[in-house]
């Protein structure tokens, strides 16, 4: 089993672009036609959700525009990678883009630093690819010494008592030209940095969010101070509600975040859920399995759960490959069950109960344990109805709990409430309970739970 899917490798990013795996082309067609459009220097924030897949979203912006970078693209490649670039390249042809470097910078690898500055600088040089001989020419290794020496030196921070003894000097402005001249210098190492007939440089900023306040807040406002290069612009991706929080981590919780970062970002674009069904089925996280047609309702039925959960990218994949296992697990019992009734009760459970449990335990733990303790009945209806949102799968619920026939009095709401309190509540349980088609004991409960495990017996791993 490959739990690996996601890794945001060239391999995975090239291939998920060009299979649209995600679903997000049209997308990322839009987001380089502005970046494309920008003149000056710009800083845009994308906004989503952990798990999202931001990064895989940047980086498949950053290939897309590398693939045009005919300054990158001339070095010693080999001929795999040059047929690599030509595929993105072609597959994104009509998008007329300007030739721009690119860099990416994850913050939360670089939050032990004391100075965001010079690391981004670092990414900078080891992303954009710059030619070998470029530190070889003398400004740019005077400007990159001086603006390291600049910072070693902790011209900023100093104590209350280090600021009043820079009074009395000779000169005490040295610190404000310190402070002016690392900026100047960065802007100059930046304008020598961009290659040749480059329109700009497009900075990555990747999973500051996740970074401490300290380096957040000090990244911000580096970036602010020291990168108003016209020939800039910097995409963060970020959860704005999480980065809020760890604004408020580091100036106090009545502290405003969002117009604290309004200051940074000119423009906020908000990124969409990935396509489900695309992932799942190019992804091969379920197949089709032509031996089970109950395999088969249970993926529509999982389905329907992650999307009433709102499930991102990450989740996605964990989800699925978690309730395809359990699934099958408690699917293999079925047999054991010699009555017709008893055999479609089984089968409910491991259709429509098991994807609820597993969905909730990654989504919500103490929702979870609340509802599996006879204690949020009304949660359990609520997600049940998310099975009505296909026909499909509709109609096998409706049809086991007898929820379509005419002369039914039964509603829905009965119906399931008295299935959450047979499987989740009455304590002791009768022998059985008969809802709907369905028949069920209490030992099928108990063999039920003891299936919903990855370490069950039955567990098939391959």
């Amino acid at each position: 089993m490959k739990f690996s899917v996601l890794d945001p490798t060239e391999e995975n990013i090239r291939e998920t672009l060009l299979n649209d795996q995600l679903g997000r082309n049209e997308e990322l067609r839009q987001f380089v036609r502005l970046l494309n459009s920008i003149d000056g220097n710009c800083t845009i924030a994308l906004d989503g959700d952990w798990g999202s897949g931001k990064t895989f979203f940047v980086k498949q912006a950053q290939m897309i525009i590398d693939s045009f970078n005919e300054y990158k693209n001339k070095k010693a490649i080999s001929e795999k990678d040059e047929e690599n670039i030509k595929m993105v390249k072609d597959k994104f042809s009509d998008l007329g883009i300007k030739l721009q470097a690119t860099a990416y910078y994850d913050a939360w690898e670089n939050d032990n630093e004391d100075d965001p500055l010079l690391s981004i600088l670092y990414s900078i040089i080891s992303t954009a690819d710059c030619d070998k001989d470029f530190f070889k020419q003398q400004k740019p290794n005077a400007l990159l010494k001086s603006i390291a020496n600049t910072i070693t030196t902790k011209a900023f921070g100093t104590s209350s008592k280090d600021w009043l003894e820079a009074l009395s000097r000779e000169d005490i402005f040295k610190d404000l030209k310190q402070h002016k001249t690392l900026r100047e210098n960065v802007t100059e190492f930046l304008n020598e940095l961009i290659p040749v007939g480059s329109k700009r440089l497009v900075i990555f900023i990747d999973e500051l969010d996740r970074c401490k306040p300290s380096y957040a807040v000090k990244m911000l406002e580096r970036i602010k101070h020291f990168f108003s290069n016209e020939n800039i612009i910097f995409v963060f991706a970020i959860n704005s509600f999480e980065l809020q929080n760890t604004i408020k981590q580091y100036y106090g919780s009545s502290f405003n975040a969002y117009q604290y970062l309004d200051r940074f970002f000119d423009l906020r674009v908000e990124l969409k859920d990935i396509d489900i069904n695309k992932f799942i089925e190019t992804q091969g996280i379920w197949t089709y399995n032509e031996y089970d047609q109950y395999m088969d309702i249970c993926y529509s039925a999982d389905r329907a759960i992650a999307k009433y959960f709102k499930f991102k990218m990450r989740t996605i994949d964990r989800f699925f490959k978690q309730v395809k296992i359990l699934q099958n697990n408690v699917l293999q019992k079925r047999t054991f069950y010699n009555t017709n009734q008893e055999y479609k009760a089984y089968c409910f459970l491991a259709i429509f109960v098991t994807p609820i449990l597993v969905a909730l335990k990654l989504y919500n733990i103490n929702d979870y344990r609340e509802l599996t303790n006879g204690n949020r009945s009304e949660l359990f209806i609520e997600i049940c109805r998310s099975y009505h949102t296909s026909e499909f799968i509709k109609d096998k619920f409706n049809e086991l709990l007898r929820l379509n026939t005419e002369n039914n009095i039964n509603n829905f709401e009965d119906q399931c409430l008295y299935l959450y309190n047979y499987l989740f509540k009455d304590n002791p349980k009768s022998f059985y309970k008969r809802i709907g088609l369905c028949q069920f004991t209490d030992n099928m409960i108990n063999n039920f739970n003891s299936e919903l495990s990855i370490l069950s017996r039955l567990s098939n791993f391959e």
